[in-house]
């Protein structure tokens, strides 16, 4: 069960599923309205392309200077000024380069997709609203299939549960109230560490294929 939030703020332009609607892992659910973050990436892109631009400038007139003191044509202090111009330019793009990543990522955000193969519940935003980030709740996807169940039995039955998941792989049948057939099986995955002390029962997980969606 994961309850999506956004990573953003921004307005939500849109929603992409129905209430109770199976996802698939990847599909879209929301759009955030990514006009702001590509306007905030064009100029990022823009920014790093003028420091590029003078980078190239300051190594070469770096160069020329390096050229020039071996001539004696020019001070040591002159050529270590252009250098120490060349370096720090390259400092400045290797921070635009980190805040066009920055930009890319944030747009990216913008279009948010389902974390898992499930079922949605029901909306819990609007379009056109505004969204904060890792604050606003904006819908909980339940994995279906497979799905597990916990139950818990008398602590005396642990040593004989044991005694058998040693073994082989210990079957669970569950019928579900209201329904008619065969019982559902499932395989046993998980046995608590410790024993609920106020009621004497230990607490099991099993897991269910449930490719029919009998249980929910």
């Amino acid at each position: 069960s994961v309850t999506v939030y956004a990573r953003i703020v921004g307005q939500l332009l849109r929603i992409h599923f129905k209430e109770g609607q199976d996802v698939k892992r990847g599909q879209p659910l929301f759009t955030i309205d990514p006009g702001p973050f590509q306007e905030k990436l064009r100029m990022s892109e823009a920014k790093l392309a003028q420091d590029i631009a003078q980078l190239k400038y300051n190594e070469d007139e770096a160069k020329r200077y390096a050229y020039l003191l071996e001539k004696g044509a020019v001070a040591t202090s002159d050529y270590e000024n252009k250098q120490t111009l060349a370096l720090t330019q390259q400092a400045t793009v290797r921070s635009s380069k980190a805040d066009v990543d920055n930009a890319r990522l944030n747009l990216e955000y913008c279009y948010i997709r389902s974390p898992l193969d499930g079922r949605t519940g029901a909306h819990l935003v609007k379009e056109g609203a505004m969204i904060k980030d890792n604050d606003t709740k904006l819908v909980v996807v339940n994995q279906i299939s497979p799905i597990y169940v916990k139950f818990s039995v008398p602590e005396k039955q642990l040593p004989e549960i044991r005694k058998y998941m040693t073994s082989d792989v210990l079957k669970v049948k569950v019928n579900p109230q209201g329904t008619q057939g065969a019982p559902v099986e499932g395989k046993l995955t998980f046995v608590d560490n410790t024993v609920d002390t106020t009621t004497g029962m230990i607490l099991l997980k099993a897991e269910f294929r449930n490719s029919d969606k009998l249980l929910w």
